[in-house]
């Protein structure tokens, strides 16, 4: 039955990834070939509201992104939470900060990319899988055509876990991570 329920969920989690991916498709005329963003990233969790043990920890970040236009992605996350694991997918925004922060010789605007995305998935612990969702953004600054650095990342992370007890709870958390993301394609 277990497998079952996680074979559903990744049939829910393909379906959304593909709608993410035809949306943003079809919001740009000027496609300029797909590219794909790997980025791994430290994580800070916060975990509000729950009393029964430290509210705060740390973790590792994986996620993927296919460019599908100048400022549309489909992005795929893994993220790390000392209850389990969430997997999530849906379309990202992209835009340089040149487009509203004028570039000196010393600020290159150019450089700076901000970010948006809502993901939505499914959170997995040691004997539920539940719906999950994620909001945030972030700043990636370019150090060379396929590195950039993340400078900041904040998301709101919305999963339920189980705690000790084996009771189900919702889980509200605020999530900062820095990282480096790497950049394959066109």
């Amino acid at each position: 039955m277990k497998s079952k329920k996680t074979a559903l969920w990744m049939v829910l989690l393909l379906f959304v990834f593909g709608l993410s991916v035809r949306g943003a498709r079809a919001q740009d005329n000027n496609p300029s070939g797909a590219r794909v963003r790997i980025s791994g990233a430290y994580s800070f969790v916060s975990d509000a509201g729950l009393a029964s043990r430290d509210n705060s920890s740390s973790a590792l970040t994986s996620e993927i992104g296919v460019r599908l236009s100048p400022r549309f992605s489909a992005k795929f996350g893994v993220f790390n939470h000392p209850d389990g694991q969430v997997y999530a997918a849906g379309p990202e925004y992209r835009l340089l900060a040149s487009k509203f922060l004028p570039s000196t010789d010393a600020f290159k605007a150019d450089k700076f990319e901000l970010f948006v995305h809502g993901l939505i998935g499914a959170s997995r612990s040691a004997e539920h899988t539940k719906f999950a969702a994620v909001v945030g953004g972030g700043i990636d600054f370019q150090i060379e055509p396929n590195v950039a650095i993340r400078i900041a990342q904040v998301e709101y992370l919305r999963a339920p876990f189980l705690n000790n007890g084996g009771q189900v709870f919702a889980q509200n958390s605020l999530k900062i991570s820095t990282g480096i993301a790497l950049t394959f394609g066109k």
